[in-house]
């Protein structure tokens, strides 16, 4: 993550997860604690779509005021290295949009194409929060609207 220095316009520390907690950790654990600790920046793939047990990191991150970057599934699938370049590369955006935000932010970071498409960049967006009880309205009102078509009669010529 050393790497990284060269970017930053300001003194910033850069630690892997298991840097500061063991690898079997759950996120419900030491998200509390990152967040305490103060002026941390999670970075992460992990956007919360696959948790089976009902504690999704990015809503954990918002619940506990933790800024945090949600990395788009193209840079998630990329090497380390590759992650860390373009997080070098889009640096100057964190500095920017996510330095001044409130903290539990959420931010996108994905690759762009540049005008013309011949070469890729990275692109930061703030992302509004829903909270998992938001999505399950959602998530239920779709199911029941869905339901409702099928119930229907057809509609007469």
């Amino acid at each position: 993550m050393y790497h990284l220095s060269p970017y930053m316009t300001e003194e910033v520390e850069f630690h892997h997860l298991v840097d500061k907690y063991a690898p079997g950790d759950k996120d419900e654990d030491w998200v509390p604690k990152l967040a305490l600790e103060g002026n941390w920046l999670v970075f992460t793939a992990d956007a919360g779509k696959n948790s089976k047990d009902g504690f999704k990191l990015p809503d954990l991150c918002a619940e506990n005021n933790l800024t945090h970057i949600l990395l788009s599934g193209k840079l998630h699938k990329m090497t380390m290295f590759d992650k860390i370049s373009w997080i070098a590369v889009g640096w100057p955006l964190v500095e920017k949009q996510v330095y001044c935000s409130e903290p539990g932010s959420r931010f996108q970071m994905r690759l762009v194409s540049t005008k013309g498409g011949s070469a890729l960049t990275i692109g930061l967006n703030q992302v509004e929060i829903k909270s998992m009880a938001d999505r399950q309205i959602a998530s239920l009102a779709k199911r029941e609207l869905k339901k409702a078509k099928m119930i229907l009669p057809a509609t007469q010529s």
